[in-house]
């Protein structure tokens, strides 16, 4: 891959790669929010998805420490229960804590073996205490996303809800910040971001989910990617 130039070749770009790699090239406090959805050793087919403990825990290091470092200062990981644990140690060693979500699946639920969640948990760190942009009170830290039916699965193994993003980004963003995803999957940062006029870098180590992402940005109107 060529050298990638800021902010040429971030901004409102669908980056397929290592996201170790390509942070590099993003400056200190670059970005006003990461959020992400990263791999969690959980043996599926991905990328950095079937580690030891030790290489799991090596590679958790390094991406957080990148994203604390491109950040201004939220950093919001959604996290698989089971599999938590080495990514809020690695949180509450380094950042502040400031708050967590539920994303609740009342119409359905998540595959496990001994028992079945209902629920993602969203959680949410800083730098500092916590920046956020709050219109009006947010009712509740438990949002009712259902689970959608199989027909409007983007093509992804675990796609996330753009609802559920969506809210996220209103609450720890304002218009035309710079938000980035270093695990982009089907994109629905991206489109999220898009829609709520918010700029977006997406890395995505795998060509075809970047390609479903890119799909899908498509057939969302122009706003100020354009400008």
């Amino acid at each position: 891959m060529e050298k990638l130039i800021w902010e040429k070749d971030y901004i409102n770009k669908i980056i397929c790669g290592d996201c170790l790699d390509i942070m590099k090239g993003m400056p200190d406090k670059s970005v006003d929010l990461v959020v992400t959805d990263p791999p969690y050793n959980a043996g599926r087919a991905y990328k950095n998805d079937n580690l030891n403990e030790i290489e799991y825990n090596d590679f958790t290091d390094r991406w957080l420490s990148a994203c604390k470092r491109i950040t201004k200062d939220n950093l919001v990981v959604i996290v698989g229960v089971k599999y938590q644990k080495p990514i809020i140690t690695w949180l509450f060693d380094n950042m502040n804590y400031c708050w967590e979500f539920v994303w609740w699946k009342s119409n359905g639920m998540l595959n496990g073996k001994a028992t079945l969640a209902h629920f993602d948990k969203v959680i949410w760190f800083a730098k500092r205490t916590g920046t956020y942009y709050r219109t009006k009170k947010v009712p509740t830290d438990v949002w009712n996303l259902p689970i959608r039916l199989k027909k409007y699965d983007p093509g992804h193994p675990t796609p996330k809800e753009v609802k559920g993003m969506s809210k996220i980004i209103i609450l720890l963003s304002k218009e035309t910040d710079i938000i980035l995803d270093p695990f982009l999957g089907s994109g629905t940062t991206a489109v999220a971001c898009k829609q709520l006029n918010r700029r977006f870098i997406g890395i995505e180590i795998n060509p075809e989910y970047c390609k479903i992402a890119e799909k899908r940005l498509k057939s969302i109107p122009e706003s100020l990617f354009n400008q």
